[in-house]
């Protein structure tokens, strides 16, 4: 029996992948996604497309007219007063009915004369006749809708003719039945909650469909069910939300047509509701129905993959050299779903944005995140953090993976392990990093060949002041004093370390000599996207506005503060590395 399917997809740039049950696109703004639908359905129900995104759209040719006509209820009609026959059928937008007629003759002759016409098509596929098949039955086959289609097909319309096969949405939901009626219902209260939706044909000559908590004593007899409908407010009186999330659900539920094309679902909707909105899609994806949703919500994302992985991402986005595609097969995707550290990172918001920056913890995000809003706020980069400096690597090769530019913000000691060093390079690059590696042992050699006496001189200094500090007084419990002390030890224990002063200081601490290797290392790094805190941790960037160091938890909060409080100039340091880490991310 004949399937039609989409075989393969060519962008503009030569990138060419087959579509599976379900493929997602994604990408910031403006990077085509919407398009790239637009142009599937032109090249599938076109003679003439015209596209942008789409170079090239192959499908299944059908080995004969008969296996067409059978496999998807093609019926020809004939009309002897014209000599015309006439397909008819739901158009791709689902607004209305997409018409051909050809000339075919007398009554006696029109089935062979329209057989012949369909057999001829078939038999130039690989010339024109391609596109003529698209012309003539791609509305057969693909269906697309639209953010504001999707706010328009649900409205009150015409039932048409009983004998005549679906003129619009709301008749192929009645044509569907009461199992499709009952599961669109569910379907609405999972992400409504206390609301239903019932088909009202009580009209007879028009539909619509009704919302309310219950429709129990409503009998389905029309004459006894029209005063009773009367009283429950009509789905189009409702929020664009709702009609838009209730279009969406009809076009998965009803018809046969085997390409659905779906341009951002999730409009109108709140987190929450694009989220169960994802997961219903992923539940109605099958194996007799490709699947392509353009999306800009990480929340319907996340939806689909909490039911399936067996999901294609195809991320779009436009550089420098024009536009860049990036494909993540479901293994890939499952990778990073299951992942404990990927998934915790919000690794899937970067999809939508045009960079990403990965620091090491919460506090520098947030940090960051607020300098870049009062200096770059409309850059379109998102943060997220990698927990410590240990596993940056494993945020930016995901994100590299995927087409994603992304920047790696390591504090100055990521220079005192060579290993951690190299894991992150290894992800940011494949460029030879030895010679890098060499200049980052000299400069821990320089560093740990401070002599041994001058760092336990420093730490016995540190513990005498600790015993000398006077006993608990009336004020404070024996159990918080235990605690601050031992606080404290591991703070003076912390600051004899040999790299204290570096991490505090960054380059500035470092000899000449120092100083030069530091530069190389810092020069190739940036290049590569891993941009180190050069004035040496987080901390030392507001040291200069009168904010010392105290634990982390406290110092966050009054960094936001004095953020928020401060001019912050635009050529001060912090301002100028978050600048260049930006621009690095635009411009590459």
């Amino acid at each position: 029996m004949y399937r039609y399917s989409l075989e393969a997809l060519t962008l503009e740039t030569g990138f060419t992948f087959k579509p599976g049950k379900l493929t997602v696109v994604v990408g910031p703004n403006n990077s085509g996604k919407s398009r790239l639908l637009r142009d599937v359905k032109q090249l599938c129900t076109s003679q003439t497309p015209d596209t942008v995104v789409v170079r090239e759209a192959k499908y299944t040719r059908p080995p004969n007219p008969a296996q067409l006509h059978e496999a998807y209820n093609i019926e020809p009609h004939f009309d002897p007063s014209t000599g015309q026959v006439t397909l008819r059928t739901l158009d791709a937008d689902m607004s209305g009915l997409a018409q051909w007629a050809l000339h075919a003759g007398s009554p006696a002759g029109w089935k062979a004369a329209y057989e012949q016409f369909v057999q001829g098509t078939l038999d130039g596929w690989d010339q024109h006749g391609h596109t003529a098949f698209a012309q003539y039955f791609g509305n057969y086959f693909v269906t697309r809708l639209t953010t504001e289609s999707r706010l328009l097909l649900t409205r009150e319309g015409p039932s048409g003719d009983p004998n005549a096969g679906a003129h619009n949405l709301l008749r192929a939901f009645y044509d569907a039945g009461k199992d499709a009626e009952e599961k669109l219902s569910v379907m609405v209260e999972r992400a409504f909650k206390e609301t239903r939706i019932k088909l009202d044909y009580s009209n007879l000559s028009t539909l619509c469909l009704r919302v309310g908590k219950n429709f129990a004593g409503v009998s389905d007899d029309p004459r006894d069910a029209r005063p009773l409908l009367g009283a429950f407010d009509k789905l189009e009186e409702q929020g664009d939300g709702m009609r838009s999330f209730v279009t969406t659900a009809l076009s998965l539920l009803v018809g046969s047509k085997p390409v659905l094309l779906l341009d951002e679902p999730e409009a109108f909707l709140h987190p929450p509701q694009a989220f169960q909105l994802g997961a219903i899609i992923a539940e109605q994806t099958n194996n007799q129905r490709q699947l392509i949703v353009a999306t800009h919500s990480v929340d319907l994302l996340r939806g689909i993959l909490s039911r399936t992985t067996d999901v294609d991402l195809i991320r779009l986005s436009r550089g420098v050299g024009g536009m860049r595609v990036n494909r993540l097969g479901s293994e890939e995707v499952k990778e990073i779903t299951n992942h404990p550290l990927l998934s915790s990172t919000r690794v899937l918001d970067g999809l939508f944005y045009k960079g990403v920056v990965v620091v090491e913890a919460d506090s520098d995000s947030a940090f960051y995140q607020r300098v870049a809003r009062m200096k770059r706020p409309g850059d379109e980069i998102h943060y997220t953090h990698a927990h410590n400096k240990q596993t940056l690597y494993k945020v930016v090769g995901p994100y590299k993976r995927m087409g994603v530019e992304v920047a790696a913000v390591p504090d100055f000691d990521i220079l005192k392990e060579q290993s951690e060093l190299r894991s992150l390079l290894g992800a940011a690059t494949d460029d030879d990093t030895s010679e890098v590696l060499d200049a980052q042992k000299c400069i821990k050699n320089e560093i740990e060949s401070h002599p041994v006496t001058e760092q336990l001189k420093q730490l016995r200094a540190q513990l005498d002041k600790l015993a000398n500090k006077p006993s608990v007084n009336t004020e404070e419990t024996e159990a918080k004093a235990l605690n601050d002390l031992k606080r404290n030890v591991k703070a003076a224990v912390k600051d004899s370390s040999l790299w204290t002063r570096f991490k505090q200081e960054g380059r500035e601490a470092l000899s000449e000599e120092g100083t030069r290797y530091f530069d190389l290392v810092n020069e190739f790094c940036k290049m590569r996207g891993v941009f180190m805190v050069p004035v040496g941790e987080l901390e030392s960037w507001m040291v200069p506005y009168g904010l010392e160091r105290m634990s982390k938890n406290h110092w966050i909060v009054r960094a936001l503060e004095l953020l928020g409080d401060i001019d912050l100039p635009d050529d001060s340091d912090l301002a100028e590395f978050v600048t260049e880490v930006h621009d690095y991310l635009l411009e590459s």
